[in-house]
């Protein structure tokens, strides 16, 4: 047998890289081994016909292609080219103070190097020389190129020269002002930044890094500010500017007086001389030079001062408004006596200020100089007229003598000639009746409850007046009574369960049906109408009653109405049935005897009078039976229809055997009723199962026994078709899947009806075994695979397609390991032929320009080793290679910048971990004590910025960091208040007459601040205060100054009374001053009343609820007063008031609760006032009890054991205790007069 093959090692190629890819040809038989004839390089896979190879050596590599097949030896070679040039290297970047540099890029051995601009500008004198000279750099950074080429290859890399010429700084002239801010302008940097900051004095910066800019809040006097340009070397100047502005002048808080002199408060002048001068009204100055001056004489309304300081020929000036805000005075009127509870009053009206009523004594309510709702007898009304806190007052006397308003209720009509008046108790005046039309006799013309007797038909009219010192008022009501007489007919004996009443007509008066309760029941179709028809009686007698009503009065008469009408007939509800035979059901006479007949159809009956028989022999459709149930001459009937139904030919179809899972049935169509489909066994989804031939989907794998059952009527019955499937398993391929190899196991189902196997429908592929639906699938191709699993049983099969993409990517190499010297180098990977290539930080540090180039930059590499991984990637498939970086470059920290306030300091930069460092001063003054240690001290710093720098050198490699240290100076603080002490609430005003130090910040020592320069504050609460001022220097460096403000301790008013209830006139109220801190007292008692006594007693005259207050004053003092509103409940001593006669509802007994509105005297109550136990008694002349309640709010109805009482007299009884605690007990007679 010939084993030779014919081997292909693939075509030559020319790189300009140190790797590249061979594509041999897969040898059909045996294996492959790459193997080196000529030149150097490593294989990833010797194997593998299209591996990759790397590390090639510089020129012309030969390398060959072993098959060996059986020991038959075959081979074919292929050349390498490769034409990488020497790698670039532009030399270090470079940071100068100059507008020239020489470069020192590496010679290359192969290939030839040129320079180029990449960004930036420069003149490079010859761009072929390693060492070429440049000349006219820009400012800032300049990128340079150097390009090595051989042939068609390069290799290049880059050098940043950095020029740092620095920039003269000028601070610009000095400046003398009259006021707290400049403008600033200094010189422009060329490039870097400038920094504004304080040397002496103080100043806030608009904007501290601009060059020209504004500054505000200068200090008094010089104010030094610098100029500093950092850029590589810092430099700075300074510049002076002098304010010669005077202290801030503050005229003080404007005032609201209600009087003509005051004390002014403007600021104490620190710099400069002040003067006071009056802007508008008038007043005398006593010291116009003097801040806090006495102002006397002001004119009425606002007056106004200027206070003014200078300084040379700077001034400043505010202005104060103080208002004199005496009002009008006061006059309330003359005083009045008057009938009536309102008046309008005759105050003056104020040119000045505004007035006010207000209740001293009695009440009254009040819109404008209207009052209304005036205590009876005397009334003290105050006239107030304020203007901004300031005011007078005047009173007047108003006298009511209104009597209590006559009440009489409402107009009432009455069935009989007598009747309780309803009148109200007067409680101020006396009370008198009076007939107007009609007739009457009063059992007592003075009381409100007076019996009125012998009263005229018809219309009676009386009226009610109550007098009180010569005023009146007068109610009136009017009592009218009437009777008619009713007459229901006679009564009716009826056959059913309605008929027409005939009962007298009720005119005038009013008619209504009703059923008498317990006999019967009855609906009324116009209940009101005499001769009214009459439905629902109930069987057997039914006992009526008419019943006319005429303004309260009623009259009523019976009629007995019979109803002889049997049980109503029930045969029972129609039926279907399916069959001759049934039971009926017909209801059970409970009235009278049931007997049933047939009515159509035919039927026989077992048990005519039974209503449950038993019927047999119903022929087919309708039969119809009558159920009649006899009483008294009376009957009902009812009647049931019962049809009987039947279906008939009934009929499935044949039995079918389908290769699908669907198919149409064949049942007979039903000659009635209605067909429906159902499956016994297996399963199917009908299209219509209520139709004879639908098609039928969906259907098992094997038998399915599909129901044909008609229904007709209620009837039914049925017949069954055999529907035999024999679709095979459905089949499933298995996922989609996207793989990082050319092999995998698939993933089909198991069939379980028929067999399985596996077809290539597009790519490649080798199965083991292709009826395995889990078969190893072999020499996929790349991309897209798509497989076929199909599953056939006997004539059917079925199938599902997979895809299967093989997404290797190209092998990942990242290059060599390299040492440098810097935090920047050139990546050189192999590009990927298939998917993409992206490069990530794997140990140390670094920043990566274009991470997805295979040839990137990557800078800010940290010190020592740094790991960078190339990976290539195609889809989720992933391959990668490392190299490691080595960066001799150490990292420097010289510590943070810092703000300082005295000329020594300690320096901590990064101690070296290996290396060497020094400290150099950069710019600014200062002297090193250990310039070669990681921390040491500066001293004699400068004013303003010094930069220090701190160098670490490590095999040549140089590294920088600098820190700058500001020293600056502080602001003076300085105020003044025109108050140290006082009494709660004192609000103080204080001047800032600081030089400097702005924004400030205000500390009252009791919680509160302000940010204010000048502030008014409010203390509280007694105690001792520190006050301070807190003024900001440069970087927010606070200084302070303080005082202490004197608060002192309130008085405490306090006080107890007794007693708080007080019965008059036998009690007296004593009072107990419990007050704390207090020398002086002033009590008022809420009556008009007054005493300056420590612990006085009081006598009230009226009763009521009085508010009782009490002011007090300390030695210093200081005020404080407690109120009491209703601090004291003056009670008269209790009584007890009993009416002579009631008239009880005649409709019915109640709870007996009454209200004192109501004036209706259907309840006996006596009026009580004043007691704390109560009981009230009624018993007739037998003394039997008749009633009892121990509620004042609950009196007697009239009514004993639900029924009214006879008219008559009967005896009362009232007991009890009053409020001031002495028992009392009364006897007495009360006339019940019945309506």
């Amino acid at each position: 047998m010939n084993k030779q093959l014919t081997v292909y090692a693939g075509s030559d190629q020319t790189v300009c890289e140190n790797a590249a890819t061979l594509n041999a040809l897969d040898p059909p038989a045996g294996t492959g081994e790459w193997l080196i004839t000529s030149g150097g390089g490593n294989f990833k896979n010797p194997n593998q016909p299209d591996t990759d190879v790397f590390n090639l050596s510089k020129g012309t590599t030969v390398l060959k292609w072993l098959v060996n097949n059986e020991g038959c030896l075959n081979y074919d070679e292929v050349t390498l080219q490769n034409n990488t040039p020497s790698a670039a290297d532009a030399g270090l970047d470079s940071i100068i103070l100059t507008d020239m540099y020489e470069l020192d890029a590496s010679v290359p051995v192969i290939g030839t190097g040129e320079w180029s601009l990449v960004s930036g500008s420069g003149t490079i004198v010859d761009r072929f020389d390693i060492n070429s000279q440049l000349t006219g750099l820009g400012i800032g950074e300049n990128i340079f190129r150097w390009t090595v080429t051989n042939l068609q290859c390069t290799d290049q890399d880059e050098v940043s020269v950095i020029n740092y010429t620095p920039t003269i700084t000028y601070a610009g002239y000095n400046q003398y002002l009259c006021l707290d801010m400049a403008e600033l302008s200094g010189s422009k940097p060329a490039y870097g930044n400038g920094l504004w900051t304080v040397v002496v004095g103080s100043g806030n910066f608009q904007d501290a890094y601009s060059y020209e800019t504004e500054v505000i809040n200068l200090a008094k006097g010089e104010n030094i500010f610098r100029w500093t340009i950092y850029e590589y070397e810092v430099s700075s100047d300074d510049v002076s500017i002098f304010n010669f502005s005077p202290t801030e002048a503050n005229a003080g808080v404007d005032q609201n007086l209600c009087i003509d002199n005051t004390t002014l408060a403007g600021s104490e002048p620190i710099v400069g001389t002040g003067k006071w001068e009056v802007v508008g009204g008038s007043a005398v100055i006593e010291n116009d030079a003097l801040y806090n001056t006495r102002v006397t004489n002001l004119d009425y309304g606002p007056n106004s001062f200027r206070w003014t300081i200078s300084n040379g020929t700077c001034i400043s000036s505010d202005e104060v408004i103080i208002n004199n805000n005496t009002p009008s005075g006061a006059y309330a009127g003359l005083d009045r006596v008057i009938c009536e509870d309102s008046v309008t009053l005759n105050s003056n009206t104020p040119s000045i200020g505004t007035g006010e009523w207000s209740v001293i004594k009695g009440s009254g309510s009040f819109t404008s100089n209207r009052v209304t709702n005036l205590a009876i007898d005397t009334n003290i009304f105050q006239w107030s007229i304020s203007y901004q806190g300031c005011w007078d007052a005047d009173t007047v006397i108003i006298i009511s003598n209104k009597p209590t308003t006559a009440i009489t209720g409402l107009d009432k009509s009455v069935c009989e000639d007598t009747i309780l008046l309803p009148g109200n108790q007067p409680y101020y005046g006396t009370g008198s009746w009076s007939v107007l039309t009609g007739s009457a006799v009063f059992t007592d013309q003075n009381d409100p409850n007076a019996v009125a007797s012998n009263l005229a038909l018809g219309l009676n009219k009386f009226r009610w007046t109550i007098t009180y010192n010569n005023c009146k008022s007068s109610s009136d009501i009017d009592v009218n009574f009437d009777r008619i007489i009713a007459s229901a007919g006679s009564d009716q004996v009826i056959c059913n369960d309605a008929t027409t009443l005939e009962a007298f007509n009720a005119a005038p008066g009013n008619g209504q049906w009703s059923v008498v309760g317990g006999s019967g029941s009855a609906n009324f179709i116009n209940p009101d109408q005499a001769n009214t028809e009459v439905t629902g009686l109930d069987r057997g007698d039914n006992l009526l009653r008419w019943t006319i009503t005429n303004k309260g009065c009623i009259s009523y008469s019976d009629i007995k109405v019979v109803n002889n009408s049997p049980t109503d007939a029930y045969a029972g509800p129609d039926r279907f049935i399916c069959g001759p035979d049934l039971t009926l059901n017909a209801n059970s006479p409970v009235i009278g005897t049931g007997n049933w007949s047939v009515m159509g159809g035919s039927a026989s009956i077992v048990d005519p009078t039974l209503n449950t028989t038993p019927a047999t022999g119903l022929s087919l459709g309708r039969n119809t039976l009558r159920w009649t149930i006899t009483h008294e001459n009376c009957y009902s009937t009812d009647e049931v229809v019962i049809t009987n139904d039947q279906p008939t030919n009934i009929d499935a179809g044949e039995d079918q055997v389908v290769c699908v899972d669907s198919a149409i049935l064949f049942a007979s169509d039903p000659i009635s009723g209605d067909g429906r489909w159902t499956v016994v066994s297996g399963s199917a989804i009908f299209m219509d199962n209520a139709s004879n031939n639908t098609g039928v989907h969906n259907l098992s794998q094997g038998d399915n026994i599909l129901r044909w059952n008609v229904t007709s009527k209620g009837c039914s019955y049925y017949d069954e078709v055999v529907i035999r499937n024999n679709l095979p398993s459905e089949p499933t391929a298995g996922p989609d899947q996207d793989v990082c190899a050319d092999s995998l196991m698939m993933a089909a189902n198991m069939p379980f009806i028929g067999t399985g196997e596996w077809n290539i429908i597009s790519g490649s592929a080798k199965f083991d075994d292709v009826n395995k639906p889990d078969a190893m699938a072999r020499k996929l191709s790349h991309g897209e695979n798509i497989l076929r699993w199909t599953i056939a049983n006997g004539d059917c099969h079925l199938s599902d397609d997979v895809i299967i993409t093989n997404s290797s990517p190209t092998s990942a190499y990242a290059g060599e390991n390299r040492t440098i010297c810097a935090s920047t180098a050139n990546l050189l990977a192999t590009p990927p032929s298939t998917g993409t290539g992206y490069w990530i930080v794997v140990s140390g540090a670094g920043t990566l320009n274009d991470s997805s180039r295979f040839d990137t930059r990557i800078q800010n590499l940290g010190f020592g080793d740094n790991t960078v991984r190339w990976i290539t990637e195609n889809g989720r498939c992933r391959s990668y290679d490392e190299i490691i970086l080595t960066n001799n470059l150490a990292y420097v920290y010289a510590g943070p910048d810092e703000d300082i306030y005295s000329p020594g300091h300690t320096l901590v930069g990064n101690k070296p971990a290996t290396g060497t460092g020094t400290w150099n001063l950069l710019a600014g003054k200062g002297t090193i004590t250990n310039p070669a240690s990681f921390e040491t001290t500066v001293s004699i710093l400068g004013p303003g910025a010094n930069t220090f720098i701190w160098s670490i050198n490590n095999n040549g490699c140089i590294a920088s960091d600098d820190a700058v240290l500001t020293h600056y100076v502080m602001p003076l603080t300085s105020f003044n208040a025109d108050s140290y002490d006082g009494c709660p609430p004192l609000t103080v005003s204080f001047i800032n007459n600081s030089i400097g130090g702005f924004p400030y910040s205000w500390d009252f020592g009791n919680g509160y601040t302000s940010d204010q320069p000048n502030v008014i504050h409010t203390f509280d609460t007694p105690g001792e205060y520190t006050v301070r001022l807190t003024a900001t220097g440069p970087q927010g460096r606070t200084v302070s100054r303080d005082t202490v403000i004197v608060i002192h301790d309130l008085p405490m008013a306090d006080f107890t009374l007794t007693p708080y209830e007080i019965y008059i006139p036998e009690q007296v109220l004593h009072c107990f001053n419990q007050s704390f801190n207090a020398e002086t007292y002033f009590w008022d008692f809420g009556n008009g009343t007054t005493s300056r006594e420590k612990n006085p007693s009081h006598t009230y005259t009226e009763a009521g609820e009085f508010t009782v207050s009490l002011d007090v004053w300390s030695e210093h003092q200081c005020f404080d007063s407690l109120v009491i509103t209703d601090a004291v409940n003056v009670i008269k001593s209790g009584d007890i008031i009993v009416p002579t006669g009631f008239t009880p509802n005649p409709n019915g007994p109640s709870s007996g609760f009454y209200s004192e509105n109501d004036y209706s005297n259907d309840i006996f109550h006596p009026h009580v006032k004043g007691v704390t136990e109560y009981r009230l008694e009624v018993y007739n002349r037998l003394g039997i009890l008749l009633f009892e309640s121990r509620d004042i709010n609950v009196g007697w109805d009239g009514y004993f054991n639900g029924v009214m009482v006879e008219e008559g007299v009967y005896v009362w009884r009232v007991s009890g205790r009053y409020n001031n605690g002495k028992k009392f007990e009364e006897f007495g007679n009360i006339v019940l007069i019945r309506n």
